[in-house]
């Protein structure tokens, strides 16, 4: 999977990159474009700072959705809300937003992460609020995602929420899984680690673009030994990149995917006036 992250706001060069990298990208990889959706409406320019942002994300969705029906299964399109204080009570709106109106395919949602201004939103956020409800968005996920794949990421998120929920409460712990579980290539071509901790690795221009030789490198090497003794890893991603890569959180995951898409739906009985007849729907 490569995983492309994006306010939506340049429906052009967005829509045209996307169609030429699904036609330069190996079949067996799928592009997964994410759009940030932080509210609905004027809430969303709110948070992202920037006026009109929402309609032009809406008219990028909407471009996207039909380069998808023609991609044969190969472009997924996220929607990643990020939890802060003006948005932490309409969550579950703004996730079923993204279902219903944007199409997403799957639904994310992140606590704030980073350094600098970020760090206030970051002490400020009711974190209970969040995690009650990441673990009812991903349940869901769990249970409504028709590909059996989305189903097993979507169970793997539900368990780094509940990860990430006992680090904040200072019960859980992971270790950083940087570089080699998960990086970060910025625009410029320099190579991170973590999007949090900004320990450049080198420029994926001056190693023939390779990643692997970016990786193999002496930055790369002075970061893993650095870093070897943390165990209070924060960042979302990196949180989720360490269970993926987990065999024992994959299997579980696996089977909670088979187990709740193989629940039988309830039956119920409902009366029609108008037919003058009784009809069973599933629920």
């Amino acid at each position: 999977i490569v995983s492309i992250p994006t306010n939506g706001t340049l429906t052009e060069n967005i829509c045209s990159g996307v169609s030429e990298m699904l036609d330069r990208l190996p079949r067996r990889v799928r592009l997964e474009i994410e759009l940030s959706l932080d509210g609905i409406g004027g809430a969303h320019d709110f948070v992202r700072g920037v006026e009109g942002c929402f309609d032009r994300l809406v008219r990028t969705a909407e471009r996207l959705r039909r380069i998808r029906d023609g991609a044969g299964g190969r472009l997924t399109i996220k929607t990643v809300t990020t939890a802060v204080r003006s948005n932490e009570a309409s969550l579950r709106e703004i996730v079923s937003f993204g279902r219903r109106e944007i199409g997403a395919d799957r639904v994310v949602l992140s606590p704030p992460h980073g350094t600098g201004p970020v760090e206030d939103e970051i002490r400020s956020l009711d974190f209970s609020v969040y995690s009650a409800s990441a673990d009812e968005v991903y349940a869901e996920e769990v249970r409504r995602s028709p590909a059996f794949m989305d189903r097993v990421f979507s169970a793997v998120q539900l368990e780094a929420a509940s990860t990430m929920r006992r680090i904040h409460e200072g019960t859980g712990a992971v270790p950083c899984p940087g570089p080699d579980s998960i990086c970060v290539i910025a625009e410029d071509g320099w190579v991170f680690a973590c999007e949090d901790v900004r320990f450049p690795l080198g420029r994926i221009q001056d190693h023939g673009y390779s990643l692997q030789r970016v990786l193999a490198g002496g930055a790369a090497h002075r970061f893993r030994r650095g870093i070897r003794g943390c165990r209070r890893c924060v960042w979302p991603c990196g949180v989720l990149a360490r269970m993926v890569t987990d065999p024992s959180v994959m299997v579980r995951s696996a089977s909670s995917a088979l187990v709740r898409k193989a629940e039988p739906r309830r039956r119920v009985a409902s009366f029609d006036p108008d037919a003058g007849e009784c009809r069973m729907e599933d629920i």
